[in-house]
């Protein structure tokens, strides 16, 4: 399959929006900032509610429930790894949470983001050779979204609760929990 001078424009566009917008995220992302466990699975509980909907009006068939249950799988590990990746500590003063990113973070996501347009456009080109609509190869990344984002959520709001736990027994100590990676 032979690609176009636009397609490959547009490829060159996107990546360097894609680099601009993570070097100003990346700025963001090393700062500690305050971490809500309340909040923190508002944001995939609302995902996941979307891919109920989309999961609805797609009505996927056969072999397709496969591809999203694998998606769902896969988008769980990577988001409990990217979890792992964050570094989580309660401030001693104000005994608030906070959460860190670091370097492997940002890159983990740029890996992923390429990755991911990689094999949407592998899976946008041969849908019906892997059995599958060409509607489904989206539902597939929204559920590789929800797995990734539910899995973060819950591997943080874990690692935050104890972290909290461990304060409130001694105010004193500094609480902090070193990235896993």
């Amino acid at each position: 399959m032979q690609t176009s001078s636009s397609q490959v424009i547009a490829l060159v566009v996107t990546a360097v929006v894609i680099l601009v917008v993570f070097s100003l995220r990346a700025r963001r992302m090393m700062r500690a900032t305050p971490f809500n466990l309340d909040r923190a699975l508002l944001y995939p509980a609302l995902l996941t509610a979307l891919l109920v909907y989309v999961l609805a009006m797609a009505q996927p068939r056969g072999v397709e429930w496969i591809w999203l249950a694998a998606a769902l799988f896969v988008g769980g590990g990577l988001g409990w790894l990217r979890a792992s990746t964050v570094k989580m500590s309660v401030d001693p003063a104000s005994g608030q949470l906070m959460a860190q990113g670091s370097l492997i973070a940002i890159l983990f996501l740029v890996v992923l983001l390429i990755v991911r347009t990689g094999i949407r456009y592998l899976l946008a080109s041969n849908a019906s050779a892997l059995g599958l609509r060409l509607v489904m190869a989206d539902v597939i990344f929204l559920a590789l979204a929800v797995g990734l984002l539910a899995a973060r959520a819950l591997e943080m709001n874990l690692r935050g609760r104890k972290l909290l736990a461990i304060h409130r027994a001694n105010p004193a100590m500094i609480t902090t929990d070193e990235a896993g990676v």
